[in-house]
């Protein structure tokens, strides 16, 4: 045990022992206040270790009062293991020496162990003689437990700055002196720990500018510390590198003074993504510019075009007028406004009915009424109306209207989904034809009489035309509810015959004898015929009405749509289809898929009974024009009735060998006729026929 132990010093030493003046007595109570009120334990004992005073310190530290400890000895608070100790320090005393603080463990009254502190002095008497010991006992423990504590934290802190996936190293303030590095940060500077420590971080110029680190180590002296800062940095083998670095000044075992640490973010991926986003984004700027430019000149040159094209619309020849759907007035040629004695600031913006009414002193007037249906046709059918020969007066500016005679005609102009954007109104002013009589009335008046009834019998004509379309189309509206009816109310008996027919075939067949079931089943084929007629006669009478959408058809392609359709005819039956290269057409695809449908169906049909059927689909050219055609090696037929096989109903074969109705054809024939080709047929009597068809042809022969 090391205990300091130093010589005895007898100069000035006084024993309590001895009596005094009241002097000595004040300054011996003085000393005994003192020793009471310290919180450290101040323990006296004779030189066998025999306790002579106990202070309040010592209660208090070791739970033993001064009654239990004072004439004992003072091995009771000394553990086993320590009695060395007690020994070693006796004798010190003896010799006179002192024995200066040593930590070491003593025992409380209930056996718990407590560092302590202890520093042993020499009692001396007054004549000089040691005759005892004076002992100073401090408690240490949480001296000891901060001392853990602090051991612990800086542990944690080790791992912590070791593990941490940022860069930080450790340097004094004044000369930058590396004190401790963690690997991330060997790593980012491409150096080793053992040739960071201890050298200058200045000198080794990992700072990419030295004004740069100047200027934030003064930054980091006013404020103590130093947040999110970008700066560029040295890598030893990898050149510069960017990272953004938080500096803070602490206080660091072992170091007589502050020390900076510092930490790195290694940034230099997302400056360059940054980079190469501003870079992207300058270059879109560009782009967004030229095409902006582009943008700009094309509309102007949009602007420039609808100028030019309003300007060639207001100056055509013609007496034009542009309506909404609503019949509002959007544009005018300066040929209308003349004609009808108006200004486009009078008109544009305003109803077609409203800037022209009718003449208010003819209560007989039909220009509006008529002018308005046959707008109203416009936008129901979305074709072109021509109306008769119409008395429409104009009013002057002065409010006097004046005789005029047109021929409008009226058009749609449509958009996407044939939806009607305008209606372009056009009139022809025949008013000079009719005025022309007078003149020539005053030369000739049998020419004039003779131009009078021919315009009374133009106008007349023109009333008649335009009365005749208007019973069109209300036959054409009785045709479509005849149709309806036809679909609807035929219909419902039909299904009536063939559903109550299964019914009794399901519930008392068993119970009827063989003709009456026999006799159900003809009901019922009959019925499903029937009602298969009816299907055929309602497309064949729509494909008349039927709008047609014309556009350039893929043959081959819809060919081979139908015949996939078609893949159950072929099924569990032997037939070589052979299809040729096919010539693109104008026409409706619908309608001609209905043609290829209805023509490929027979051919299937009317080879059935071939083992080996085989259908050939294929064109030739006939005056330049393409022929498609459909052979089959089937039943064939007499070319003697072939006059027959487009007409509705008539069939060149019994039912019960071929079922259909007889409409199929008649179908074919009316679509190429709407297509503006023909439809003709060679056959021979079993050995199959061949079906040709045009499109876009004068009228079939």
């Amino acid at each position: 045990m090391k205990t300091g132990a130093t010589k005895p010093n007898h100069a000035g030493s006084q024993s309590f022992e001895d009596g005094g003046s009241s002097r000595t007595e004040e300054a011996i109570a003085m000393l005994a206040a003192i020793v009471d009120s310290s919180e450290d334990a101040i323990i006296s004992k004779n030189l066998d270790g025999i306790v002579t005073s106990w202070n309040a310190g010592a209660e208090r530290l070791f739970g033993f009062t001064a009654v239990e400890m004072v004439g004992r000895s003072i091995t009771q608070i000394i553990p086993d293991e320590r009695l060395h100790e007690e020994h070693e320090i006796l004798a010190q005393i003896r010799d006179g020496g002192r024995i200066g603080a040593f930590e070491t463990v003593r025992l409380t009254k209930n056996g718990r162990s407590v560092d302590v502190s202890v520093s042993v002095s020499p009692i001396r008497s007054r004549q000089g003689q040691i005759i005892g010991a004076s002992k100073v006992v401090r408690d240490i423990t949480r001296n000891r437990e901060a001392e853990a504590a602090l051991r612990q934290s800086e542990a944690r802190f080790a791992k912590v700055f070791r593990t941490n996936p940022g860069a930080m190293c450790v340097t004094t303030i004044r000369e930058g002196r590396f004190i401790e590095v963690n690997e991330r940060y060997c790593q980012m500077f491409g150096f080793k720990r053992e040739e960071l420590i201890g050298q200058n971080a200045v000198e080794l110029k990992l700072w990419d500018s030295a004004e740069e680190r100047t200027s934030v180590m003064i930054r980091l002296l006013r404020q103590g510390i130093v947040r999110d800062h970008e700066g560029r940095f040295r890598n030893r083998s990898r050149g510069l590198l960017d990272a953004l670095i938080s500096m803070e000044m602490v206080d660091f075992p072992g170091e007589d003074e502050r020390v900076v640490i510092t930490m790195f973010a290694d940034i230099t991926e997302r400056k360059r993504a940054e980079e190469e986003v501003r870079r992207l984004n300058a270059e879109l700027e560009l782009r967004v510019a030229e095409r902006t430019a582009q943008l700009e000149a094309a509309n102007a040159d949009l602007r420039s075009s609808r100028a030019e094209l309003k300007s060639l619309f207001e100056s055509l020849p013609g007496l034009y007028l542009v309506l909404t759907p609503d019949f509002k007035i959007v544009a005018a040629s300066d040929a209308y406004l003349k004609a009808t004695l108006t200004t486009r600031e009078g008109i544009i913006g305003r109803g077609i009915f409203e800037a022209f009414p009718d003449n208010p002193d003819e209560p007989d007037a039909t220009g509006v009424a008529n002018l308005r249906a046959s707008l109203e046709r416009v936008l129901q059918s979305a074709e072109p109306d021509t109306m008769a020969i119409q008395k429409y007066d104009v009013r002057r500016p002065d409010g006097i209207f004046e005789d005029r005679y047109w021929s409008p005609i009226n058009s749609p102009l449509v958009g996407e989904g044939r939806r009607i954007k305008y209606i372009i109104h056009r009139v022809e002013d025949v008013t000079e034809f009719v005025r022309s009589r007078d003149t020539e009335a005053d030369k000739d008046s049998s020419l004039s009489a003779r131009l009078q009834q021919m315009e009374a019998e133009i106008f007349q004509s023109s009333q008649k035309v335009q009365a005749a379309n208007q019973q069109l189309q209300a036959a054409n509206k009785e045709l479509e509810s005849f149709s309806y009816s036809v679909s609807h109310d035929l219909r419902a008996p039909l299904r009536a015959m063939d559903g109550f027919s299964r019914a009794v075939l399901e519930d008392f067949g068993a119970q009827l004898p063989p003709d009456g079931q026999r006799y159900l089943q003809i009901i019922r084929s009959s019925a499903q015929r029937m009602g298969n007629l009816i299907d055929d006669l309602l497309s064949f009478s729509r494909l008349s009405r039927a709008a047609m959408s014309w556009r350039t058809i893929d043959t081959r392609v819809l060919v081979q749509a139908v015949l996939d359709e078609m893949s159950g005819a072929r099924e569990g039956r032997q037939v070589e289809l052979q299809l040729d290269d096919l010539p693109t057409c104008e026409g409706d695809p619908a309608l001609l898929k209905q043609v290829w449908v209805n023509l490929l169906s027979n051919a299937f049909k009317y080879t059935q009974k071939r083992e080996g059927a085989v259908i050939e689909i294929g064109s030739t050219t006939e005056e330049g024009r393409p022929v498609y055609y459909v052979r089959d090696n089937g039943t064939g037929f007499d070319m003697r009735y072939a006059h027959k096989l487009f007409g509705v109903f008539q069939r060149l074969h019994r039912a019960e060998d071929y079922d259909g109705t007889g409409v199929g054809l008649a179908i074919v024939q009316r679509v190429i006729h709407r297509h503006g080709g023909r439809v003709w047929a060679q056959a021979v009597p079993d050995q199959g026929a061949t079906f040709y068809f045009t499109l876009g042809g004068d009228n079939p022969r």
